[in-house]
């Protein structure tokens, strides 16, 4: 498996994406616009299951307390810390 940084990927191409639930985070200021689906208090953190178009993830929330807790149905903006993600060519 490589990395993005290895090689270049030219438009268009399929790749898996890799990306942890505590890699997003709530921000009026975030690149997508996601639709809630569900919402799960776990007490230290809120688990969302959000959806961009056909494509459901999870995410946490760990500053639910500053945030809110957002409803089900509501959409919502998410900055992705890209620092830490992987895409990864995708093999068929």
């Amino acid at each position: 498996m490589k990395n993005v940084l290895e090689y270049p990927f030219q438009k268009n191409d399929v790749v898996n994406f890799v990306v942890k639930p505590e890699f997003w985070s709530i921000s009026d200021q975030g690149s997508f616009l996601v639709e809630i689906n569900q919402a799960t208090f776990l007490g230290s953190h809120v688990e969302y299951v959000a959806q961009i178009g056909e494509q459901s993830f999870k995410f946490f929330d760990y500053h639910y307390y500053e945030n809110g807790q957002i409803e089900t149905g509501s959409e919502v903006r998410l900055k992705l810390r890209s620092d830490l993600v992987k895409v990864l060519q995708h093999n068929t």
